[in-house]
Formats: structure tokens, C-alpha cells, sequence
């Protein structure tokens, strides 16, 4: 699985599909997902767009840092090394592999209209 949220409004959720979370599959992400959604919300709004993300190397990778270094309107704010807990969205794949709903989180993203799940049929990715 894959989302966003932001302290006003939640971000689309999208399932990533079986296997290993890759740097590349995250670029893949921020590009399909990450960005279209926040260029909805904020861009429209002129507010700038700071992101949180742990120092995950997935997230630290060359071919992440090229995709931020052609999008440089969107910040990355320092985050410490080894501190996952320090972003929000953490907690909730916390809960989510506690109570095993990753699979219940790709019915939701099939099933549930709300826009925030990454919206039906021709938005949602299989």
C-alpha cells in the first residue's frame, strides 16, 4: 500500500501490488499517486508542499533523489536517521500489519467510492 496525508485532508491510497516496496516502485508512486494529488490540493491553493518521510533507503535511493531534483517545489523536510515514529503515517501502516488489513485496505481501494482511496474504476489501479 501506498498513501499520503496531509494535517488539513487525508491523500489518495493505492495498492502497489505483491512483492518488495522498491525505491523504484516508489518513484513509480510519486509520480502516479503523490503527485496528482497534491498538485489537486495545493498548487490550486498557490500553498507550498513540504514532505515528511523517513530516512528509509528506499526513500534515500539515486533514482528518488532524481525525481525530487525535477520536482523542486516540493520540499523535503530534514527528518533524523532511524526515526520512523516521527512521521504520522507510520502509526497507521503500524496498525495496519498489526490487525493484517493490507489485504482489507486493497478491497477497500476496489469497493469504496470515497475519492481519498484512490477513487473507482478508471483511477484505480490494479
Amino acid at each position: 500500500m501506498f498513501g499520503w496525508m496531509h494535517a488539513g485532508s487525508v491523500g489518495q491510497l493505492a495498492d502497489v501490488g505483491p512483492g518488495r516496496f522498491t525505491g523504484q516502485k516508489f518513484v513509480e508512486e510519486l509520480g502516479d499517486v503523490l503527485l496528482p494529488s497534491v498538485e489537486a490540493l495545493f498548487f490550486q491553493q498557490g500553498e507550498p508542499f513540504y514532505l515528511v518521510q523517513d530516512n528509509s533507503p528506499i526513500y534515500t535511493c539515486h533514482a528518488v533523489r532524481e525525481w525530487f531534483g525535477r520536482h523542486p517545489y516540493i520540499t523535503l523536510l530534514p527528518h533524523p536517521p532511524r526515526s520512523p515514529d516521527l512521521n504520522p503515517i507510520e502509526h497507521v501502516w503500524s496498525a495496519m500489519n498489526k490487525y493484517n488489513i493490507p489485504s482489507a485496505g486493497r478491497h477497500l481501494i476496489r469497493e469504496c467510492p470515497h475519492p481519498c482511496l484512490g477513487g473507482m474504476g478508471a483511477a484505480t489501479r490494479s
